[in-house]
């Protein structure tokens, strides 16, 4: 647990957090309704993409030392099992936490306490599954260059098929259910966005069809 922590938890990657985090929150500063939905999908793909290839480089060694230590009889499996798990979801959970601090509060988005919590909570299952698929991959597929063609594929997929770029037909709606970050996406829509916000429409263009806002509040 403290390895993974330890190598998780660097000064670089709080650099890399907070620069991210203040490039994206300057872009999507003071911005309407429609150009915030933008900073959620680029939020759910920072927290999507990288978890499930950073993964590669840790895999390898971790494997080879709970063989190690659990076939030395230094402690069952489950063990290392249960604490990576914990570890690495506390882990997500602070990077998580600094992303919102600094993106959200410069594009004026979370607007209470519950709306910041439940976006938390959603993000980091997000790279928290993520993260797991890509180790249960690499543990399964010890070859790197398959397991990173098929990890490639899931994540593009799931990219894809999330509910920003365009609405599927209504006969491939069955394989959103294997989209991890769309049930991500969607409880950031949810928890942002009410029915009480008021759109301002064309009275030439508007859609009157369900869907994602993608229109300025007033």
């Amino acid at each position: 647990m403290a390895s993974d922590l330890e190598s998780y938890l660097t000064i670089y990657r709080l650099v890399e957090n907070v620069g991210i985090g203040v490039i994206a929150g300057l872009v999507w500063f003071q911005k309407g309704l429609g150009e915030s939905i933008g900073l959620l999908f680029f939020t759910t793909t920072l927290f999507t993409v990288p978890p499930i290839f950073q993964v590669f480089a840790v895999a390898p060694s971790v494997v080879e030392g709970v063989t190690l230590e659990s076939l030395g009889g230094l402690y069952p499996s489950y063990i290392d099992t249960v604490s990576t798990t914990i570890s690495s979801f506390f882990a997500r959970l602070v990077w998580v936490l600094v992303w919102q601090i600094v993106a959200f509060t410069l594009a004026g988005m979370g607007g209470n306490p519950r709306a910041m919590f439940t976006m938390q909570l959603a993000l980091v299952l997000n790279a928290f599954c993520m993260r797991g698929i890509g180790f249960i991959l690499a543990v399964l597929i010890p070859h790197v260059a398959t397991t990173t063609v098929i990890v490639n594929l899931f994540a593009q997929f799931c990219m894809l098929t999330q509910g920003f770029y365009t609405k599927l037909l209504h006969w491939m709606q069955w394989v959103t259910v294997m989209s991890i970050p769309r049930f991500a996406f969607h409880v950031f829509l949810r928890t942002e966005y009410s029915w009480r916000n008021t759109l301002e429409v064309s009275a030439m263009h508007g859609f009157a069809a369900f869907g994602f806002p993608t229109l300025h509040r007033s």
